[in-house]
């Protein structure tokens, strides 16, 4: 048996498990999507119930401020913790590279609220306006560049960067 014989099957098991991994990105991604949905309809029912009783004031517009910081925290966490977990992520590279973020513990938030909005890289394997270029509709909705990879592009197939051609 030569040696490409006995890699065949290895070739095949890594293939498969590939796929399978990349199924189970895409259903997390479209897990997080009905997350999101939820929280939006919940905040939706919680301001309809709140906004029949006769308001006071100002307090539909309290309640709505309130509920969407409330959501933000939750996304804002929600994205740290995929972060904190990426290959791509490196917080004591960063936090050398980028020392306004104060230090590595405060790297993860200060790219999610900054640093990719500012085009810092989170890491030396990525590099965020490679990304936005990439996949412009990611830097126009406003998401984090390797939040929107870790948490959707990766299991969308979205590519790092620019091809060669442009």
């Amino acid at each position: 048996m030569s040696e490409m014989d006995r890699n065949q099957p290895d070739a095949e098991v890594l293939a498969m498990l590939r796929a399978e991994i990349l199924s189970l990105r895409a259903e997390l991604a479209q897990r997080d999507a009905e997350i999101l949905a939820l929280l939006r309809k919940s905040d939706e029912t919680v301001i309809t119930q709140n906004t029949r009783q006769k308001p006071t004031g100002n307090s539909r517009g309290w309640l709505k401020t309130r509920m969407a910081r409330m959501r933000h925290r939750l996304m804002l966490r929600h994205q740290a913790n995929a972060l904190s977990k990426s290959r791509y992520f490196d917080a004591n590279w960063y936090a050398a590279r980028y020392p306004e973020c104060e230090s590595p513990d405060k790297a993860v938030t200060h790219y999610l609220l900054r640093g990719a909005f500012a085009g810092h890289d989170p890491g030396p394997d990525f590099q965020t306006n490679a990304y936005y270029s990439a996949n412009p509709d990611v830097a126009e909705a406003g998401w984090p560049a390797l939040a929107h990879y870790v948490l959707h592009g990766q299991a969308e197939g979205r590519r790092l960067g620019p091809t060669a051609g442009g």
